[in-house]
């Protein structure tokens, strides 16, 4: 049998320390991103916090590469789930 899952989050990400993205998106950012990852702007930040969030269930950016060095409160994650429809398809 083969199903659809259809379903919506929403992610709220509230920044407390500036640092964990002026590090990438500040004047550092270029040395920042020979050691990491190639994000540039505050969208790309963003984006792969959520995806670490969402797929690998990291609720806690210091134990990401890069951000190791912030505390737990530096940035704070929250994912709401909307409704979710299960269809079986044909």
């Amino acid at each position: 049998m083969k199903y659809t899952v259809d379903t919506s989050m929403q992610v709220t990400i509230e920044v407390h320390n500036p640092d964990a993205l002026e590090r990438v998106t500040g004047a550092g950012g270029d040395e920042w991103r020979s050691q990491f990852y190639r994000l540039r702007t505050v969208e790309d930040v963003l984006e792969h916090w959520t995806y670490n969030r969402l797929v690998n269930g990291i609720e806690d950016i210091s134990r990401l590469d890069g951000w190791a060095d912030l505390p737990a409160a530096a940035v704070q994650i929250e994912v709401e789930h909307g409704e979710l429809v299960i269809t079986e398809a044909a």
